[in-house]
């Protein structure tokens, strides 16, 4: 019996040449099936209805919304019965997102994902006007207009959705000890690579730590030693993919980022109380 396909990997390669961005505006009328990809997406409704499924869990969007999506997400998006969806998807790679910027967008377990007021929407049409323009010609200074206009972009998406969050839940970076940003770069970074392989040296490279020291660093900000940190990232992945997808469960367990099924099957086991397949078949059965 045939597999199903996997969800389609969008590269870097495939989307970008002579530039790391790219700007669609376009009607989506039917389902765009499940797709993850090695660079950031963020997208605006200008109208119609529909739903984006996100990591296992389903979203109805319409007009003003505006999202953000990792290369740790996996989606797919599709519109309402008899709805059509214009949409601006603008695409760029992990250069255009400036230490600051991450530091502002994922230092807290915010979803980037809100309605946007009707005014501020009005305005983010007009920045992704102007970067959809800026893409068809060379004019000079056209890499900083563009980043000037998706940084508006960004800094608006994490206004809304930190404003929206209750009061208690709002955190603010860990300042618990001298390398605590650094740490978060690493986090960050592991976020968005824990279904490659991914060693401690890895991430210590990205905190620009000793890999020793590191190790000591990360249990103190996250409570939990990095090899568990990034197996659990790992199985909460591979738990929205079974629930989400058909795909079969040794397909989940290599693109969860697991070296062998044995060993993917006792952790995802040991972590939620039932075999992958147990699983899948109880969330089946309802």
């Amino acid at each position: 019996m045939a597999h199903p396909p996997l969800p389609r990997r969008l590269t870097n390669n495939e989307y970008f040449s002579s530039s790391s961005f790219r700007i669609f505006h376009q009607q989506i009328d039917g389902l765009v099936t499940l797709h993850w990809h090695e660079f950031y997406e963020i997208s605006f409704i200008v109208s119609g209805e529909g739903f984006n499924m996100v990591n296992g869990v389903s979203k109805p969007i319409a007009k003003g919304d505006l999202f953000l999506l990792t290369p740790a997400d996996f989606h797919t998006i599709g519109p309402a019965p008899d709805h059509t969806l214009e949409i601006y998807n603008l695409i760029f790679s992990d250069e255009w997102m400036e230490p600051r910027m991450r530091e502002l967008l994922f230092h807290n377990p915010l979803e980037l994902s809100v309605m946007m007021e009707e005014e501020i929407a009005t305005e983010l049409v007009q920045c992704f006007s102007l970067i959809l323009k800026e893409s068809k010609h060379d004019y000079p200074g056209k890499s900083m207009m563009v980043r000037s206009a998706l940084d508006r972009i960004l800094i608006e998406l994490y206004r809304a959705c930190e404003a929206k969050q209750p009061e208690k839940s709002k955190t603010q970076p860990v300042t618990a000890f001298s390398h605590a940003a650094a740490i978060q770069d690493a986090l960050v970074y592991i976020h968005h690579h824990f279904r490659e392989p991914l060693s401690l040296e890895i991430a210590a490279r990205q905190a620009r730590l000793s890999p020793n020291y590191f190790s000591d660093c990360f249990r103190k900000t996250t409570g939990t030693a990095f090899q568990q940190y990034l197996q659990s990232l790992r199985l909460n992945f591979a738990k929205s993919l079974i629930q989400s997808s058909t795909l079969p469960i040794s397909e989940i367990s290599y693109i969860s980022g697991f070296n062998t099924l044995t060993n993917f099957e006792k952790m995802f086991k040991r972590m939620f109380g039932d075999a992958p397949r147990s699983f899948r078949s109880k969330t089946e059965n309802g």
